[in-house]
């Protein structure tokens, strides 16, 4: 027999290796920063920059923050001072940023390993070598190409999404009120988005402490309870004190920030995003309408701001109905925000992406049916990315064909969170009959 080359025996190391969380975590690692090292290698040769256009900003900021500035010097820097703050070492390397980046999708990763670990405990499962929780992480997190690439191309949401997963996490561990400082003072402050899960956070503290499915309370016709004693089971001090913390934490930092900005730190990270209105195109459904009514200021409020009400709405009947289940009530609330917000573009898409390793178990769904939603998922993406395309860099006028796509992915993003809900049930019918 032939002597084992050296290619040989390091592809008989791998193909045997066992895969540890550890090593599963260091390797996406690991890639990112490949993905890193390749971006401005790709920005030379190519038209379409690898690295993000909101980068350059990021990194704009923290020069004028270097240099003794603020960083809305930076025009169109609309974020919390504290990301300009961190990628302060941009001024030694640029690059910093990204990989800060990067270990913070690492660390989302991990974190949603810790989160289902403590579901797991809750039902009573043991976890096994190479268990589900480990191939959903690796599935729709650290081998996901969308959170790899938004992440290495120099978008900060992964941060943001670290502080919501750690937030749930101390949740999951009893630390309300540690969980309601990051809430508040990281999660908000880096992106206002998750101020949304504090509704399905204060259901689900009732639903704990009362063993009651918020569904059980407002139903009239379930139980022989009064209307006042349903009435003060809905008031939940742990949820009051919890909602408090996180609204003083957050405006403990806003007026830290607001001390060393002024006004103009006011009105770029909040007034502005409650105000805004973008008729450029995006995943959005209401992008081309706000297009259509540019000029007239009482379509475009009243568009703007009723988008507002179908998100709303759908954040309440998810954190009701889901109140047992805070991680799959809040996945639900950011989905139909993201797919209902007047503003959507493919880096939104993590803020839910995010809680799919952790809900995965919680879904009775086949292996078939969850490969052809992914890839439906995905076609919506390139159905509109195609047209966007020949708009932005061919010049042609496909508006009409973009918004068209939006409604496609619209419908596309429907289905999939029917399908999801109908599924979850089946999982819960089928735990309720095996308890029986």
């Amino acid at each position: 027999p032939e002597a084992d080359t050296p290619l040989s025996n390091l592809l008989s190391t791998v193909l045997w290796m066992e895969f540890t969380r550890e090593r599963v975590l260091w390797s996406a690692l690991a890639f990112r920063f490949c993905l890193v090292a390749y971006s401005p290698i790709h920005d030379y040769l190519f038209k379409v920059r690898f690295t993000d256009i909101d980068y350059s900003v990021y990194h704009d900021a923290a020069m004028a923050v270097a240099n003794g500035g603020s960083p809305y010097q930076r025009a169109t820097y609309r974020y919390s001072p504290l990301l300009a703050w961190l990628l302060l070492p941009n001024s030694l390397f640029s690059s910093f940023g990204k990989l800060l980046f990067c270990c913070a999708d690492i660390a989302v990763g991990w974190l949603c390993l810790q989160l289902s670990d403590e579901r797991k405990k809750r039902r009573g499962e043991t976890n096994k070598e190479w268990d589900s929780i480990l191939r959903h992480s690796v599935l729709f997190w650290l081998a996901n190409p969308l959170t790899m690439i938004i992440s290495a191309r120099g978008n900060g949401d992964s941060l943001v999404v670290t502080a919501v997963m750690a937030t749930l996490l101390l949740i999951q561990r009893g630390k309300w009120y540690w969980a309601a400082v990051i809430h508040g003072a990281l999660a908000v402050q880096l992106k206002l988005y998750p101020i949304l899960i504090i509704l399905p956070i204060y259901l689900h503290s009732i639903d704990t402490e009362t063993k009651t499915p918020i569904t059980h309370i407002l139903n009239l016709r379930h139980g022989d309870r009064s209307i006042w004693e349903r009435v003060k089971m809905l008031i939940n001090g742990r949820g009051l004190l919890y909602a408090l913390i996180t609204v003083v934490s957050f405006a403990v930092t806003q007026l830290f920030f607001y001390s060393l900005y002024g006004d103009e730190f006011l009105y770029e990270s909040l007034i502005y995003h409650l105000k805004r209105i973008d008729i450029r195109h995006n995943f959005s459904i209401y992008f081309y309408p706000l297009y259509l009514v540019e000029g007239n200021e009482w379509m475009s409020t009243l568009i703007s701001k009723g988008a507002f009400i179908p998100q709303l709405v759908s954040t309440l009947l998810f954190s009701i109905r889901y109140s047992n289940d805070l991680a799959f009530s809040s996945f639900l609330s950011l989905y139909a925000f993201v797919a209902l917000n007047k503003v959507c573009t493919s880096q939104y898409f993590v803020w839910y992406i995010s809680f799919l390793p952790v809900i995965a178990s919680s879904i009775e769904m086949s292996q078939t049916e969850s490969i052809l939603l992914i890839i439906l998922w995905w076609i919506g993406q390139g159905l509109w990315l195609f047209p966007a395309y020949l708009f932005e860099f061919q010049g042609m006028a496909t508006f009409e064909w973009i918004w068209i796509s939006s409604l496609v992915f619209f419908v596309i993003n429907m289905y999939i969170m029917i399908r999801l809900c109908r599924s979850y049930r089946e999982r819960v019918e089928k735990g309720t009959k095996k308890s029986q």
